[in-house]
């Protein structure tokens, strides 16, 4: 039986594929090793060097790093290492977030009613706080968060403050 045309692929359709992925191998290849080189493997020249741009001062960085706490960490009764966090809009006021951690080498038991906060105020004055109390034993590297509610009279930006342990927490909060 003899083959016809119609039956025979030309020789340039079997070879075109086999052509194209050749090619795309070559580009790929140089495009990886490319890569793997890194920047910075330019040919070395005769020109005196550029000297290095000026390194932005601190100041001047569009986003800085911002605490994680509400204020700085403080160190409470019985070694405790206590921090709060940046409060949070509830209804009617802010969530804050209490954590401890004890950095002693013994265990520490704590009351959270104890420890506070006590004396909420905002703008100066006196506002209502919400705390379930609890008693707890921290090993010794063992960290407890807990939290409260502050009910604001406002929700404008104003002035939070509270005593956690013995010592005055201070800094801006708003409600939702």
């Amino acid at each position: 039986m003899a083959t016809t045309g119609r039956h025979r692929a030309s020789s340039s359709v079997v070879w075109l594929p086999i052509m194209v992925s050749a090619l795309l191998g070559v580009l790929l290849g140089s495009w990886v090793t490319a890569l793997a080189d890194g920047p910075g493997t330019e040919p070395i020249t005769n020109q005196a060097a550029e000297p290095s741009p000026t390194p932005t001062p601190p100041s001047t960085i569009a986003n800085p790093i911002r605490s994680i706490g509400f204020a700085e960490p403080t160190t409470g009764p019985a070694d405790l290492s206590l921090t709060v966090l940046p409060p949070e809009k509830v209804k009617g006021g802010v969530r804050l977030t209490i954590a401890l951690v004890n950095n002693t080498g013994a265990p520490v038991t704590f009351d959270t009613a104890e420890l506070g906060p006590h004396e909420p105020r905002f703008d100066g004055a006196t506002v209502p706080m919400t705390m379930t109390p609890a008693t707890k034993k921290l090993m010794p590297g063992e960290g407890y968060t807990y939290q409260c509610v502050v009910n604001l009279p406002t929700m404008d930006v104003g002035e939070l403050a509270f005593i956690l342990g013995a010592v005055t927490i201070t800094g801006q909060a708003a409600g939702d």
